[in-house]
């Protein structure tokens, strides 16, 4: 892998963020307004708000990190992909440097939604913030993982905006259990055991470390199957 094309990557795919606007401009925006709107769907219980905010949090977090997939699915075509080819930069490197864009993406869009998650639902107070910290950025890596991944094997597809959004969700379940339960035992009520916790931390590590080198390593096959 290049660093430079890795950068030149990066940099692409957030002007065209930038430009558009999807995640900052429309997915981030509505993710707080279902943050907004789970509060007073579940009442004025304010036990029971605190008792599922976290849990609203990952589902917010997977179901609007999602729409990652769908917008680099449906902004990632074959042009587009040509070009990279003719540009000569190495498919892996193409594939990081995209990888690295989502992730960007996605910690702006969980860092919003885990601030309006304690604003909203007043969560049971975090007893080891280091701890939530890494699940919440093992759990973003994961994702951009999956999204990026998704995005490569989808193209060509009709519907693959569709399509790619749809296959985030299964996909991402073993990140949601091991994710949810670090950001548990990160909190007061949770069992803070360092054993337990670290565990849970080494799995999501172990999800992303697959997910990494099974992209870099399908990256130049893929490229050549499409051309």
């Amino acid at each position: 892998m290049n660093l430079h094309h890795i950068l030149l990557i990066v940099r692409h795919e957030l002007a065209v963020e930038r430009r558009a606007a999807e995640v900052v401009g429309l997915v981030t925006p509505f993710a707080l307004a279902a943050l907004l709107v789970l509060p007073i769907a579940l009442g004025i219980d304010q036990a029971t708000t605190s008792r599922v905010g976290f849990a609203a949090f990952w589902m917010i977090s997977l179901l609007f990190g999602g729409q990652i997939a769908w917008r680099q699915a449906t902004g990632h075509v074959r042009a587009v992909t040509d070009q990279v080819r003719l540009s000569g930069i190495d498919p892996a490197s193409a594939f990081f440097g995209r990888f690295l864009a989502n992730l960007i993406l996605l910690v702006l869009l969980m860092t919003i939604s885990l601030l309006g998650t304690i604003v909203l639902f007043s969560p049971p107070p975090i007893a080891a913030a280091h701890w939530l910290g890494a699940g919440v950025l093992l759990f973003a890596i994961g994702l951009a993982v999956i999204a990026t991944v998704i995005s490569d094997l989808t193209i060509g597809l009709r519907s693959r905006g569709a399509i790619a959004a749809l296959l985030v969700g299964p996909l991402a379940i073993p990140l949601v259990v091991a994710a949810a339960q670090v950001g548990q035992a990160a909190t007061v009520s949770g069992q803070l055991r360092p054993g337990g916790i670290l565990t849970w931390v080494l799995v999501l590590v172990l999800i992303d470390l697959i997910g990494i080198i099974a992209g870099v390593l399908t990256a130049r096959p893929l490229e050549e199957t499409l051309g």
